[in-house]
């Protein structure tokens, strides 16, 4: 019960942007689960501070947590704003070996695809697209992006 109250304090802090009081009901948490390590690592998202997100994903990873499917999303989207393609591939490969049916998942694929375009992966980029069974416009544009940022406009 008192875990449950504290995360939703994180949560409702994280929300409400207020990130220090957010750090301060997270760090009095014992035992941190995945619910309030995603939801720190959201606050960070949401304030725009990519890097310190990516930071608090390596301590959760360091901590045996391993990021679901949503959470690898948002996690793909500030390494993706942050140009740091490193820890954007340590997400995208465990999610495949977990098994993670890939191609069904639109968001995560989006996430994946708008990385490694910005961070100038075409082969990477191609590869992912190649993957996809049903292509919807958001792939298709981030693969056309992809190649005009890198001068492939024919």
């Amino acid at each position: 019960m008192v875990l449950c109250c504290v995360q939703f304090i994180v949560d409702m802090y994280a929300k409400c942007r207020r990130i220090r009081d957010a750090i301060q009901a997270f760090d009095e948490l014992g035992m941190k689960n995945l619910i309030a390590w995603n939801t720190i690592i959201t606050g960070y998202t949401l304030l725009g501070d990519n890097k310190r997100s990516i930071a608090l994903l390596k301590d959760m990873q360091k901590n045996g947590i391993v990021p679901g499917e949503f959470k690898s999303t948002s996690i793909l989207k500030a390494c993706s704003v942050a140009a740091d393609s490193s820890w954007g591939t340590q997400v995208h490969a465990p999610l495949i070996a977990r098994g993670f049916p890939v191609s069904d998942l639109t968001a995560l694929i989006g996430a994946l695809l708008d990385l490694y375009v910005r961070c100038g992966y075409l082969v990477k980029d191609r590869k992912l697209f190649d993957y996809i069974e049903d292509r919807c416009v958001v792939s298709w544009a981030s693969l056309v992006l992809g190649y005009a940022q890198e001068g492939y406009f024919m």
